[in-house]
């Protein structure tokens, strides 16, 4: 179902996308890293995209190249974001459970 119906840009961070949809910008807020013993890294990142702040995780070989990526949640504060990165990365130790189809769609491999 197409939703391009009453979308208006309401700052300065949304600007209309050539298809008629709002681009919404991001801005990082903070951003854990954890290294791994093989030398690949998981990073949890909250980014504030204007109503809601997303968490999402990320894990990245030893040569920067993406291995698994998953949206952790979406908060309405960067108080609950850092609740949520921390037990996400408490929980998740070793990264991401590679199951594959995630990361097809976030990086368009």
């Amino acid at each position: 179902m197409s939703e391009r119906g009453d979308h208006r840009a309401t700052g300065p961070r949304n600007r209309r996308h050539r298809h008629g949809y709002e681009e919404i910008g991001g801005e990082v807020l903070e951003v854990w890293e954890r290294e791994h013993r093989n030398g690949d890294r998981t990073h949890v990142i909250a980014v504030d995209s204007g109503e809601i702040v997303l968490v999402l995780a990320s894990d990245i070989d030893e040569h920067g190249e993406p291995l698994a990526a998953e949206l952790v949640s979406t908060c309405y504060t960067t108080d609950e974001a850092q609740e949520r990165a921390h037990a996400w990365l408490k929980h998740n130790e070793t990264g991401i459970d590679n199951g594959g189809g995630g990361v097809r769609e976030l990086f368009n491999l």
